[in-house]
């Protein structure tokens, strides 16, 4: 297997992503960030981040991480849409483990196609929201879309930038 360069593009570069014996694609950065980026072979941890062990590093640090935080400890850091490959400054942000909580995607097992709502035994769909630990009832709608867009609301009211919509997910019709 030949193993990819960082593509450098006008505004951005693109880092390769390589394992053992495969090559897992690619990630996004700033150009401004090619002389850091460079010096690491990065690949895809078992949770799907950008991963290496830059020079002076202990262990492998998340690139996420490391553009944002160096090799201090400690902090989060929040891709502000989701994307683990997306590692543009642009894309992250400092996070509190509760923000950080707060910008999650659609559950894989998630069966109504929305976050934060479900169908309840009178057929109506309930939509609610978890702040600070504790589940808070939003209300019960005639449609799931109904219900979605309460929830929508209400995460942009306690959640703030942190907020992770329904409207904000890429989401097929269920």
């Amino acid at each position: 297997m030949q193993k990819q360069k960082i593509k450098v593009m006008s505004d951005r570069i693109l880092v390769p992503l390589h394992g053992r014996k495969k090559f897992y694609g690619w990630a996004i950065a700033d150009l401004s960030d090619f002389a850091e980026i460079s010096k690491t072979c990065w690949t895809l941890d078992a949770r799907g981040y950008v991963t290496g062990r830059p020079p002076n590093a202990e262990n492998c640090v998340p690139l996420h991480r490391f553009l944002m935080m160096g090799l201090s400890k400690g902090g989060l850091v929040d891709h502000r849409t989701g994307d683990k490959l997306d590692c543009r400054r642009s894309n992250l942000r400092m996070a509190t483990r509760a923000g950080n909580a707060q910008n999650t995607r659609l559950a894989k097992n998630n069966s109504t196609g929305f976050k934060g709502i479900r169908l309840t035994s009178h057929g109506k769909w309930n939509a609610r929201i978890t702040v600070n630990h504790k589940e808070k009832h939003v209300g019960n709608y005639g449609t799931r879309e109904e219900a979605a867009a309460a929830y929508d609301i209400a995460a942009m009211e306690y959640h703030g930038e942190f907020a992770s919509t329904n409207e904000s997910l890429d989401l097929k019709s269920c």
